[in-house]
Formats: structure tokens, sequence, C-alpha cells
């Protein structure tokens, strides 16, 4: 797991500019230079720092409505901070090292405007960069933060603007471990409460009103353990609260919290979270930190029909521009006002037409531009909303005998993320080595120039993929695509053939200069751009500074402490604090994250303890130890049993076979690789990320290397594993042929239901043996809730729904004063918070039989639907049942479980 590396931006303000030779006036040998030439250095000098600068803001703050900051200075030159605007930005004071840009939170419409830097040394020579911004108007609709504190019995709701996230978060009235969840609905937050402490008139309780246990206290306190401060809801007030003037938003204090220290908090959100956490004051103006603020109450139905008509208006969106043809859904309903009726209309043309609020798109040969019209009703009030569409030119693949400029021509006219349909195949230089070969996966990423156009080749595969460098000249076969605006051969492409070159086209033909020293190593990877990298060989000698999850070291070395290294998929058995020398195959900026790519742990000195000043100790058995017959030679065996791979040691060679017992990880599309245990019988070893896909039962030979995670041997990732024998379940009830058949093998449910299979015609199933010409017909019966909704009118307020399938099959849903409730006219919520909770009930009439049920649910729901009687959840299974009659309970998931979010809903059944 990749993680960000604090202190970068303290290293931008600290590093030195000795160690980068970007003094001023100083050569690399350090020698005084002639006023010409420095003021050439001092220019280029600028120039990289600007760059860098660049680098840090080009993608960052892009459109915000809080305040930010920005830094004081970058490579030892300081930074004056402009904007092209007088009103609702303005450039201030920050904290100490920083700028703070001070934005206007409550703006009446969005408001572009440029950020200037400049950048200058003392000699009065100056670069600047600017940068596109955009402050984001007040939400609509969005209730303003109260000023001033709570009223007792008041109803509120508790608000955070989710400034990375560009969300406004309201609490949704249940917990996820230590954090309060949120919702982006305003009408399904739960209302918040003051309760003055009896005899204060300062000092005041937070409650909501639970339906279930009525009223729940919010709260701060250390936990039990020291070892994090939780926030919960209680049944009894656990913090008090006070009004905090300066954050307009209430606060509570801890004598001790898990520092052990005292210190006042807030209800916000930070980082990209989009649950509310308790954060301390002093954490209020750090970057990504939100605070948290009491709203004023309104009733939607006073909200007047034409803002709603308005905020209806903005929120509509079409896809602007087609050269396939497609159809499209048109949305008619806005959940938030029901009562905004959306209509449409497009103008006359033979590309486009309407149907039951779905737009078809016949795309014309020569480019042509349509006007769709959305006209908004709310009682007598009306606006309309006009979008131009241009259609066209229809994409059109090159025929098969196409030159190499028609097939770059057809490549580069495709529209963001449309492919041209087959394979192709083009010959170019290679300008850029992106990603350096991986042996894992046996690819390499380049970029090819032809017919000067750039093309990117994703995961090349092909005989030469690990020599081939900026320079040669590679012929390539594959599927072209527009990937975000970029053109590239697509995952999968095949190395034909390549001629060695000379050089780097991108430089004039200089290949890139050699990295050996600390100083250069570190200097170049802290100048790479997020995504940018290097090909190597480059080595490193340094401390391990911190270990991930799964003991990849980030490492520093002696005299760039402010530089961490993250090495990438480099397991150590060392501890923090030991030294290593590592060597990468390439460098990278991931994200914000310098990183080592392709490692290996060259040496290790455990303690960190080495001689002259930290040089380490080259590991045992690099010299003739003696041990060993004839000189010392030791023979490598290699172990044959998942016992003997159990008790091996890290690095030991391992064949054996067995069968797949259970997926940890199923397979992964991106990486192409998934890991499961295999079994003998007696014992089980988990192969970590084999490049093979299997299923359980599969027989499977493995060849691998053992690895230790946690103490616990296992098969390193890279194992090559041979299915011998693809596991089938073979043996069959009659019931299995219309049930999820459960394999008699493995006893694991195998997949949907299978149904009877007759190829000969003998009316006999192929699969069970039973009579076909005995067999009762099974009728499926089902809807989806979408288009029960439209038929029905649900909406957030209907509950208790009454309903059939078809003539046969009714279902109830019954519970609380929730459950039942339809959302985004795609699903209905049975609400396991419900007093009672929310059930679903599905019966068929007498000389009827129920068979099977599925219900169909939304993934990410916090309560699943379980038959009556049992433990099995049948979300999103079909599952056996009988009778007349099921009653399907909604249970929670733990203490935080909530609703079940049903989108459709499959039943089985047969005449008796």
């Amino acid at each position: 797991m990749k993680k960000l590396i604090p202190g970068i931006l303290a290293m931008l303000m600290c590093f030195s500019l000795a160690s980068c030779n970007l003094l001023p006036g100083k050569d690399s040998g350090g020698d005084n230079t002639s006023s010409e030439n420095s003021s050439s250095e001092n220019t280029s000098s600028l120039e990289q720092a600007t760059e860098f600068l660049n680098s840090m803001y080009l993608e960052k703050d892009l459109e915000v409505r809080k305040d930010y900051e920005v830094v004081a200075s970058v490579l030892g030159y300081s930074i004056t901070w402009t904007v092209d605007v007088t009103e609702g930005v303005k450039v201030v004071a920050g904290s100490e090292g920083m700028v703070k840009i001070d934005v206007d939170e409550n703006l009446a419409e969005d408001l572009p405007y440029v950020l200037t830097a400049t950048v200058s040394d003392g000699a009065g020579n100056t670069d600047s960069v600017s940068f596109s911004r955009k402050v984001l108007k007040a939400p609509a609709l969005t209730p303003e933060a109260i000023t001033q504190a709570p009223v007792a019995g008041t109803a509120y709701k508790y608000h955070v603007y989710q400034s990375t996230l560009g969300k406004d978060l309201y609490f949704a009235g249940q917990m996820d471990g230590y954090y309060y969840m949120t919702t982006e609905s305003y009408e399904e937050a739960v209302d918040v409460y003051a309760e003055y402490v009896e005899g204060s008139t300062t000092e005041f309780y937070l409650y909501f009103n639970h339906n279930v246990d009525g009223k729940q206290y919010f709260g701060v306190q250390l936990s039990t353990d020291g070892a994090h401060d939780n926030i919960v809801y209680t049944t009894t007030p656990v913090s008090t609260f006070v009004w905090n003037e300066k954050l307009e938003t209430v606060t509570t204090h801890l004598e001790v919290n898990k520092q052990g220290n005292a210190a006042d908090y807030y209800f916000g959100n930070y980082a990209s979270h989009d649950t509310i956490s308790a954060s301390m004051i002093s954490y209020a103006g750090g970057a990504g930190n939100n605070v948290g603020h009491l709203v004023e109450m309104i009733d939607k139905n006073d909200v007047p029909a034409t803002k709603k008509i308005a905020a209806v208006k903005e929120a509509l969106d079409v896809q602007l521009e087609h050269k396939m043809d497609k159809t499209l859904e048109l949305t008619t309903l806005d959940e938030r006002f029901a009562d905004v009726a959306i209509s449409w209309s497009v103008s006359e043309t033979t590309a486009a037409s309407i149907a039951d609020n779905v737009l078809s798109l016949t795309i014309p040969a020569e480019q042509e531009t349509v006007t769709l019209t959305a006209t908004l009703t709310c009682g007598e009030d009306t606006d309309t909303k006009v979008f131009e569409l241009v259609l066209g030119p229809k994409v059109v693949s090159p025929a098969a005998d196409a030159t190499a400029a028609e097939i770059v021509e057809a490549a580069f006219n495709l529209a963001k993320n449309e492919a041209l349909e087959g394979t192709y195949t083009l010959t170019g230089v290679i300008t850029k080595v992106n990603t350096a070969y991986s042996a894992d996966y046996q690819n390499v990423t380049v970029t090819i120039s032809v017919e000067d156009k750039a093309i990117e080749c994703f995961r090349l595969k092909g005989e030469g993929a690990d020599v081939i460098k900026a320079g040669d000249t590679i012929t390539v076969t594959g599927s072209l695509k527009n990937y975000n605006g970029k053109v590239e051969f697509d995952s999968g492409c095949t190395l034909d053939s390549y001629v060695v070159g000379e050089g780097t086209p991108d430089d004039g033909g200089d290949v890139e200069p050699s990295l050996t020293t600390p100083e250069e190593i570190l200097t170049a990877l802290y100048a790479l751009a997020d995504g940018e990298s290097l090909t190597g060989p480059f080595t490193l000698t340094g401390t391990i500074d911190s270990l991930d999850n799964y003991s990849n070291p980030t490492i520093v070395v002696k005299g760039f402490e402010t530089m961490p290294v993250y090495c990438y998929k480099l397991k150590v058995t060392n501890a923090v604090g030991d030294v290593i020398t590592v060597t990468a195959g390439s460098m990278k900026n991931y994200q914000g994250t310098y990183e080592f790519m392709d490692c290996t742990l060259v040496t290790e000195n455990e303690g960190g303890e080495g001689e002259d000043s930290g040089e380490v100790t080259p590991p045992a058995g690099g010299e003739d130890s003696g041990e060993g017959e004839e000189g010392g030679d030791n023979e490598t065996t290699t172990i044959t049993t998942i016992a003997g791979a159990l008790a091996g040691a890290e690095g030991d060679a391992a064949s054996f076979s067995g069968t797949v017992s259970e997926i940890y990880q199923t397979w992964n599309e991106q990486y192409s690789n998934m890991s499961f245990y295999v079994t003998d019988g007696t014992d089980r070893i988990l192969v970590f990320r084999a490049g093979t896909k299997v299923g359980v039962g599969d027989a499977v030979e493995v060849s691998g290397t053992v690895t230790v995670y946690n103490s616990v041997n296992q098969i390193a990732q890279g194992a090559t594993v041979t299915v011998t024998e693809v596991h089938t379940c073979s043996s069959f009830t009659e019931a299995d042929c219309y049930n999820a058949a459960v394999c008699n093998v493995c006893n694991k449910v195998n997949g949907e239901a299978l149904g009877h299979a007759d190829e000969d015609q003998d009316e006999i199933c192929d699969r069970c043996k039973a009579n076909l010409s005995d067999a009762v017909a099974i009728v499926t019966a089902s809807k989806s809730i979408a288009d029960l909704i439209t038929a029905n009118g649900w909406t957030s307020s209907t509950t208790k729904q009454s309903f059939n399938l078809d003539d046969v099959v009714s279902v109830k849903v019954n519970g609380g004063n929730n459950s039942g409730k339809a959302y985004n006219g795609d699903h209905i919520r049975i609400y396991a918070t419900d007093s009672p909770a929310g059930t679903l009930t599905i019966s068929v009439p007498e000389g009827y039989e129920l068979v099977s049920v599925k219900v169909t649910a939304q993934t990410g729901t916090y309560a699943f639907l379980y038959v009556d009687g049992t433990t099995t959840d049948i979300c999103n299974v079909k599952t056996a049942v009988s009778g007349t009659s099921v009653l399907l309970n909604s249970v929670k998931n733990g203490s935080d479980g909530k609703q079940v979010r049903v989108t459709a809903i499959e039943v089985e059944y047969k005449a008796v």
C-alpha cells in the first residue's frame, strides 16, 4: 500500500541549494564565476524553481470554497503571490513559511481568477508562473450556519463542507467505528438539539432524537486504552459544549487526550473522508481540515418555486459531444424538489429524437449541432435550459490497408475515451520510457513518436520488452484509443520487433546523465512531476524511517532527512532505525510520494551502527564461508511439500501440488493476479497474487518462493501456477437444477441456479437425470423497483408498500415509519433501525409454491435481508425457499446497521 510521505513542504522550504548545485554565482566545484555566467545560472536556477513550483500547484486547489495556503519560498527563493481580482480573493499572511489565499465563502456566483507566483532572487532576477483557479459559490439551498449559541429545543442540522471532495455533508444519525456517518441529503440528516446544563447559561449538551433508543447525546472521550480520542453518542451526556465565537461552532474540552494533554475539540472533517471526526482546535486551520457548523432549519415547502427551479436547472447536465451512436436517459426528477417537473424536447433533425425521456442519437457522417431543451415547471412558474449537442462526424476506422499517417489521423480524431475498432500496427521511435520493465508482469510502458505524434504504448509485452530504451525504433500491434485525452495503444499491445537506436530524441540525442551519488539521485527524484519516472538502476543507502502494513520501508539518507524515499514492494524483515542499501530499476513521483520501483535489497545492517558513519556490512555468504564440501559450495534444494514450505525460511524455493481450497483475493483485472489457499488435505498455504486464474476445487501445481508475512509463511508474489484439472460440480439432485447448486466436493455454492439441460433431447436432464416430461414448470416473476416507483408514484414519503410482481406473486413491505421509502427513482429502503424493524414478505396463493427468491440490493449498505429463522444473507443471491409465504428480516450488521436499499426482486414459483 502506498502512503503519503510527510514533510514534502518542509523539504521544499529547507532544501539546501548547495546540495542541488543551484546556489547563485557558484559552479559545481564551488568557484566564483564571471558575472555573465552568474546571471545565466541565476536565470536557469530561477526557472528550475518556477518549474518545481508549477509541479506543486498545477493540479492543487483548482476549485475551493475555503481558504488555503501556499509556500512563501521555494528552493531558497522568495515568492510574491498576487491575484487578478479585487474582490472575492485576497492574499494575506499565513502560518510560518506560508502565505494564505483568503477566499469569500459566501459568493452568489462562481469566481474564476488567476493566481500568480513571482519567484525572485536577491539580485533582482525574477520568473513567474500563473494558475487558473475558481472560488465556488455558496451551495444552493444549504441553510446558513448559525452565528451564535444554539437555542434549547430548536432543531438544527450539523453540517460540514468537505472542501477536498466538494461536498456538503450532514450528520446521518449513525456511527462508523470512531466516526459519525454523514449523508449528502439535507432531508435525510437527523435533527440536532441543544439542552442547557441545569443552572448554566453558557454550557449545553448536544443530542438528537433516535427513533428506537430515544434521546442520543453527542460526545468526545478518551478510549479505555488511551489510544484514541473517540466520538460517541450515548443515552446520557458525556460532553459539555460551549459556543466558540471565533470558529462559529460548538466545542468541548478534554482534560486528557491521547497525547496526554488538555485540548478543546470541535466536530469536523479532514483529508478526503466523508465522515465527521473529533478534531482539536489547533488543527482547525490545517490543510484539508473542515470545521463543522450547526445550520438553521428550513422547510422545503417554504422555498419559493422560482428558487426550486433555479436549483434544479443548475444541477441539470448533459454530455455535450458525441461521435458514436448511443442513447441517453434524460432525468425527469430532482429528488430534492419532486414538485419540479422536467420535460425535454429536441430540435427537428434526423440525428436525434426523444421517446419516453430517452434521447436517441444517430451520428451523422458530417458534424451537426442539435438543440436539446429542458423545460422546468413548478406551479405557475417555468424556465428552460438549453444544451447545444455537437454530433459527429462519426468515428470511421481506417481501412485494412491504411497507411501509418491515416491510422494516426483517425486515432487523433477520436473524442475522449473513444476507440477505433480492430487492431493496428505502427512503427515509431521511443521518446520516453514511462514506467520501467516489470519482471512480475513482463511489460513496460513507453511513448513512441509516429508521424510526429506521441502515442503511449501501455503495458507493452513481447520479446525485447525488457531491453528496449529511448531512441529504439519499435513496431507495435494493438488497439488504439483516446484515454482521457491521450492517444494510446491499450493494455495488451504487443512488441513485434525493435531496432536498437542511439540516444534519446527528447534531448537531441543525448542519453540521460548517469545518476550515482545520493545528491544526484535525490535531486533528480524530487524534481519529477506527478506520474513522471526515470529509468535506473539507482542505488541508495539509508536508514529505515518507517514501515507500512506490508513491511515496505521508507528510507532517509544521511544529510537528506527531508527527502524520504518509499521502496515500493520491497519487503524487509528489518526494523525502523536499521540501515539498508537498496537498488531500484526505476524511480518515480506517484501522487506526491517519491518512490523506488523494482527494488532489490543489497545489504542490511540492523541497528544502523555500521562503520565509518553509516557504511553497511555485506551479508553473510558473500565470500567463501568454508562450509560444505569441496571449498564450501552449498547445494540448493527445492521444498516439495506444503508442510515444508510452511516450515521453510525466507527465500526458499518451493514446488508442490494441491487443491485450491479458498479464494483470498479475487481476480484483479488491473494487475492480472489473485491470491488463494492451496491444500494437500493436511496443510494449506496462501499463494499471494499469482498471475493465473483459479477456482475453488481446481488441482494446481505451484512453483515459487517462500516469504514471511506477520510471522506466517506464504508463497510470494510472482509464483508460477499451473491448473492441472479444472474443478466442475458434476453431481446434482433434482432440486439443484433450479436452485443455487452446492458442490458435493467442495461444499460451496457453485454460482447461479443451473436449470435443466437436455442437449440430446431425450427428455432426461443431462445433469440430474430427472424425467423432464414429468418436471413441473418453474415460473419467474420479477420487477425492478425503478419500474414500480414510476408505476405507483412512490416518493420518499411513501412507506409500507404492497405490490404484485405478476398475477400470482404479492410483496408487502412493513416496519416502522421509514421502511419502504423510495429514493433516486431506483430503490426503496428497508430500515433495520425502524421500530419495529423493516421486513419484506413474499407470498403466493393456495395452489402455488415458492421455489426461490432473489433480492437485489445496492452495495455499501449496512444491513442485510435474512430468511426468517435462518442466518443466511440473501441479498444479491438466489436462495431456495418453500411454502406459500416467506418473511425476510432486515437485520443489523453489528451496531452500525441501518438499511437495505432494494433495487429489484425476482421470485420463482410453481403450481402444485
